[in-house]
């Protein structure tokens, strides 16, 4: 289960899940799903609708930045000497922001 959101994140639609986001009011299911689209996103090959897929997840993070703060600060990898993934910079932005 701890890998979960990796294991199908290369399946997932993220435009999908971006609206069944909005319209979750649970906070652990917005919880579990934004981590898939954080993995999704990561991943996400079409170069042409990366920006606009990252700002719509930059607002839903801002939004209910108290639900995601945990998930937005491990991928800053700011205590980690891993590489960077390809969203870090969204997410440090996100994280130095608030």
């Amino acid at each position: 289960m701890q890998d979960w959101p990796l294991e199908i994140s290369n399946e997932i639609d993220i435009n999908i899940c971006l609206k069944e986001y909005g319209q979750i009011t649970d906070e652990d299911e917005k919880f579990v799903l934004m981590e898939a689209i954080l993995y999704a996103l990561d991943e996400f090959e079409n170069k042409k609708n990366f920006e606009n897929i990252a700002d719509q997840v930059r607002d839903l993070l801002n939004q209910d930045f108290e639900i995601h703060k945990y998930t937005i600060y491990k991928w800053t990898l700011y205590e980690s000497e891993i590489e960077e993934f390809r969203i870090t910079p969204l997410l440090r932005r996100i994280w130095d922001e608030k």
